[in-house]
């Protein structure tokens, strides 16, 4: 059951400079449990980790440490594979603020296309006409 996404494109950035913050704004959810989330989570000691125990791998520039991509992990372990819908807007809401300006990520779902937009410290969302996911 559940609501399947794949990967369409991604232009995301966080300056490791701001891991610390999101981690700390993360750790602080509400606790309960979320769609499709390690409930460890808080556990975790690193901003990418966090984001990997919510179905999500960032890229990281080995020079500098900052997330420079993101890629949807597939139910399969696949990157840019097949995934669930979860809580992604708890996710990208908590951490808009330390997410480059400009950065987006966007997925084909069963029933409509959803663009998640990082603009000024904060998320929006838009969902588009039907283009679907292929079998």
């Amino acid at each position: 059951m559940g609501y399947d996404i794949k990967m369409i494109s991604s232009k995301f950035r966080i300056k490791s400079s701001n891991f610390a913050e999101a981690m700390r704004v993360m750790k602080e959810l509400p606790e309960e449990h979320y769609a499709y989330v390690d409930d460890n989570y808080r556990q975790y000691g690193t901003l990418p980790a966090i984001l990997d125990g919510w179905g999500w791998i960032a890229m990281i520039d080995k020079e500098s440490g900052d997330i420079i991509d993101i890629a949807l992990q597939g139910g399969d372990g696949e990157l840019f594979g097949y995934s669930k819908l979860g809580d992604e807007y708890t996710l990208f809401s908590t951490i808009a603020p330390f997410v480059e300006s400009g950065s987006y990520i966007e997925v084909m779902g069963e029933d409509r296309d959803i663009r998640w937009e990082f603009e000024n410290n904060k998320l929006e969302v838009t969902e588009s006409d039907y283009k679907g996911i292929e079998d």
